[in-house]
């Protein structure tokens, strides 16, 4: 008796292991495919990966079972997104100086090509509805690529009067999106224009003074230009610069909701580095003070400022998308912290870790993009140490 119930529970525990491993399928990807984006719907996930400065995009069911790969003569992609109400999946090419940028709208089943546009940003949000989407700052190489807006439905640029060069944006839900920009004051404002003459002129001095390596003449300069901006602050680039501005925009009114101009929580003006929402109205801004100082603020959809981390010495600030909501991570002298999203406290590293498990491998050093997207639900995890995938089987399938 007591030898058919010990047969019996090692097959108890064999059957059990067996549905344990049929109830997930992992797929691992080479060493040198580094991920760069991942994106999950309820029935499908798509991959955006690297290897050796060639990105693809695969497009698996949430079962584990790969449909295509998607692959062409332009060498990065850099997002993609599923839309299964529109049976689409979206990939943004970025452009190069020899090429103009291109968003793709493939059919979600076949991967076969349904809607091409080309445009002048290499940088792009799409709208939560996959309806729209919107360029999210100017080009880094310099050319002109100023802010749009277009319609994904017929591929057409949408007129919104938004007429900025400069500028960062991000949709806050799906049909409104924020846009920070700043524009300067104009010369011919400036009353003093003998104060601005000697400014100029001591700029030029200060140039040659300094090839001469003439410390106490350099000083003298520096002093006498601190006290000019005192007597005519637009004298400088810096003073002439407004602080930041955020405008809220609804593309279905096509109308300007609210527009607000930002300042730090002493006062001080603000010039923006970064902007994104968490698609839940809230609206997170990277920024440095008129005192040269990095810092980060939440707002909500009014744009009234929730927290706003002014007045310490950080070295950085990153943005890492997890599950639509937005992880802030800073660091300065004392080591590297997270930022609470309710109270905006610095929480140590460590102990958000401990505090929250499922970043418990996550390197967040190591993270150099604000595109690293860690995504983990009840039927998939992403394993970004460990370039796989597991795939999470239900009791019903």
């Amino acid at each position: 008796m007591k030898m058919l119930m010990n047969i019996t529970f090692v097959i108890l525990v064999i059957t059990s292991l067996l549905i344990s491993k049929d109830k997930e399928k992992i797929v691992t990807f080479q060493k040198s495919e580094r991920f760069e984006q991942t994106n999950i719907s309820k029935h499908y996930l798509s991959v955006i990966k690297e290897d050796n400065f060639k990105s693809t995009v695969e497009l698996y069911t949430t079962k584990g079972d790969k449909l295509y790969e998607i692959s062409n003569d332009y060498p990065r992609i850099t997002n993609s997104k599923i839309i299964e109400d529109k049976n689409s999946l979206i990939v943004h090419y970025p452009g190069s100086e020899s090429r103009n940028n291109a968003v793709v709208t493939y059919n979600l089943q076949s991967g076969k090509e349904k809607l091409i546009v080309r445009f002048d940003s290499q940088f792009i949000d799409i709208s939560s509805t996959g309806n729209s989407f919107i360029t999210s700052r100017a080009a880094f190489d310099n050319r002109n690529s100023p802010f749009k807006l277009f319609d994904l439905n017929n591929g057409q640029e949408v007129y919104t009067g938004i007429d900025l060069k400069y500028y960062v944006a991000s949709w806050i839900d799906s049909i409104r999106f924020v846009v920070a920009h700043k524009s300067e004051r104009s010369i011919k404002e400036i009353k003093n224009k003998s104060a601005y003459n000697e400014f100029q002129e001591l700029i030029k001095q200060r140039r040659k003074v300094k090839k001469e390596k003439n410390e106490i003449k350099i000083r003298e300069i520096n002093d006498r230009l601190k006290e000019l901006q005192k007597i005519e602050p637009l004298v400088s680039p810096i003073g002439r610069r407004k602080t930041t501005s955020l405008l809220i925009y609804n593309v279905v009114t096509g109308e300007i909701e609210v527009e607000k101009s930002i300042y730090d929580k002493n006062g001080n003006k603000t010039s923006w580095s970064d902007i994104k929402s968490d698609n839940k109205g809230n609206i997170y801004l990277l920024y440095k003070n008129q005192k040269n100082m990095r810092s980060a603020m939440k707002l909500n959809s009014n744009l009234e400022t929730i927290w706003d981390k002014s007045g310490n010495n950080y070295t950085s600030f990153r943005m890492i998308y997890y599950n639509e909501s937005i992880i802030i991570t800073t660091s300065h002298a004392t080591g590297s912290w997270i930022i609470d999203d309710e109270t905006g406290n610095s929480i140590p590293t460590d102990i958000f870790k401990q505090n929250n498990p499922k970043f418990s491998e996550i390197n967040f050093d190591e993270l150099v993009k604000s595109s690293d997207l860690f995504l983990s639900n009840s039927s998939v995890e992403v394993d970004y140490k460990n370039q796989s995938i597991k795939f999470l089987r239900s009791d019903n399938e």
